[in-house]
C-alpha cells in the first residue's frame, strides 16, 4: 500500500510504509492513499497502527486537512525524503553541502601506496555519504575528516616504503 504524506505543508509521495516511517511520520502526520476521500492523521489509519511506538498516543487536535488529495500518481513525481537531487531541484534543500568523501583518492592510494591503510580510508569515504544521506551532518564531516587522515597516512606510508625499497635495491647493487 502506498501513501502520500504532508511534510512542511507539501504533499509528498507516494511512499511505502517503511519509507514513511524512515521519513519521520508521526501519529499526527496527515496521510492519504487511493480509496480515501480525505487526508487523515496517520494514527487513525488501521493499517499503520502497528508501526508506531507503544509509548506514542494520538491526541486529536485541530489540523487543517483542506489540502486536496493529489491527482492520480505521476511516476515522475515520486520522491524520497533522502533524495538530495529531488530536493535540490525543487528548492527544498536546506542541508549543508556534503563534505568530500575522498573516495577516488583513497582507491588510488589503496592500489598505488598501501592496501591496508587505503581500505580503511575507503570505509570512511563510504561512511561520509551514508551519514550525510541520513541527516547526520556532523557525523559526515567527522567521517570525511577521517577519510582524509587515512588517505594521507596511506600515501606517506607508501612513500616511505618506496624510499626503503629503492635504498635496499641501490645497496644490493654495491
Amino acid at each position: 500500500m502506498e501513501y502520500w504524506i504532508i511534510i512542511d505543508g507539501k504533499a509528498r509521495g507516494p511512499y511505502g510504509v517503511a519509507d514513511m516511517i524512515r521519513c519521520g511520520v508521526t501519529l499526527s502526520t496527515p496521510v492519504w492513499r487511493q480509496g480515501m476521500t480525505e487526508w487523515v492523521p496517520a494514527g487513525t489509519v488501521r493499517d499503520l497502527a502497528g508501526y508506531f511506538s507503544v509509548n506514542e498516543t494520538y491526541h486529536s487536535q485541530q489540523l487543517d486537512y483542506s489540502t486536496p488529495p493529489p491527482s492520480p500518481v505521476d511516476p515522475a513525481a515520486r520522491q524520497s525524503c533522502g533524495d538530495s537531487e529531488w530536493r535540490a531541484a525543487n528548492g527544498d534543500d536546506d542541508r549543508p553541502p556534503m563534505p568530500s568523501t575522498y573516495l577516488g583518492w583513497n582507491i588510488a592510494a589503496t592500489v598505488l601506496c598501501c592496501i591496508p591503510l587505503g581500505i580503511i580510508g575507503i570505509i570512511y569515504s563510504a561512511m561520509t555519504r551514508g551519514r550525510y544521506d541520513q541527516g547526520d551532518y556532523a557525523g559526515a564531516r567527522n567521517a570525511s575528516k577521517w577519510a582524509s587522515v587515512w588517505l594521507i597516512l596511506s600515501v606517506v606510508f607508501g612513500l616511505i616504503q618506496g624510499v626503503f625499497v629503492l635504498a635496499t635495491n641501490i645497496l644490493s647493487l654495491l
